[in-house]
């Protein structure tokens, strides 16, 4: 008669850790969109609305819900508040950029000037009246760059 061993029962790693893939994928993506964005903006010099940023933060808080669906730990709970903050103010941020007057183009020629206000060098203020005048003006604009 042969006599079988029977190995102990232990859960395999999968389940020990349920969830944690989604966890980090959600973090990951959210991260994602936000280092994306520092590209776009500082490495590619591209201006245009980064809407992949906020949606891609929405999929990772989502992703983060998941996990914590699955199990829930206070390190995961953390985590999707962390994300979920993170993702409201990315949507705030793109949001707010929609607010902004629509832009009418540069000054032309035989066009009126749009009314400004600015302030002067010595400290005196300046508008478009005073291009009405008729003395020789000259507008600089800088950057900001030093």
């Amino acid at each position: 008669m042969e006599t079988m061993q029977q190995s102990p029962t232990t859960s395999p790693p999968v389940l020990r850790s349920r969830g944690r893939g989604w966890l980090w994928l959600g973090v990951g993506l959210c991260l994602l969109g936000v280092a994306l964005n520092f590209v776009q903006f500082f490495f590619l010099k591209l201006l245009v609305v980064p809407w992949y940023m906020p949606i891609m933060a929405t999929a990772g808080a989502l992703l983060v819900l998941i996990s914590v669906r699955q199990r829930r730990t206070w390190p995961r709970m953390v985590g999707l508040v962390l994300v979920t903050l993170l993702t409201g103010l990315e949507w705030f941020f793109i949001l707010s950029l929609s607010l902004l007057p629509e832009y009418k183009g540069p000054v032309q020629v035989d066009r009126k000037m749009p009314s400004f206000r600015t302030t002067l060098a010595d400290g005196t203020a300046f508008t478009e009246k005073a291009l009405e005048k008729g003395t020789p003006t000259v507008l600089v604009f800088y950057r900001g760059h030093w």
